[in-house]
């Protein structure tokens, strides 16, 4: 018999974290800009989708960029996303992002 047990009580509701968070101020246009494409798997063929947006704009807009973006430092794209993102979006210069996800 166990007379000294200690025991963590955990809730399953987990931590409650409010945390604003200001939205980036619209684009004026797309004229020079760089648009990187983010897609998770909780998306199915959210590659196929974001292919074809890429072809669409290229088609559209002559003078910008568009890349596809990793979700994160160290992951390939297409994988589940990652705090770094943020990081990772400065680091490429990215100007605004199409991200693919679903639920």
């Amino acid at each position: 018999m166990v007379t000294n047990a200690l025991y963590d009580v955990v809730s399953p509701e987990g931590k409650h974290v409010v945390e604003d968070i200001l939205p980036a101020l619209p684009l004026v246009n797309l004229e020079m800009k760089k648009i990187a494409f983010i897609w998770t798997p909780s998306f199915t063929n959210g590659d196929i989708l974001a292919d074809a947006w890429l072809e669409r704009l290229k088609d559209k807009f002559t003078n910008i960029e568009t890349i596809k973006l990793a979700p994160g430092k160290g992951l390939g794209w297409g994988d589940y996303p990652d705090e770094s993102i943020g990081d990772l979006a400065n680091e490429n210069g990215v100007d605004a992002a199409v991200v693919l996800v679903g639920g």
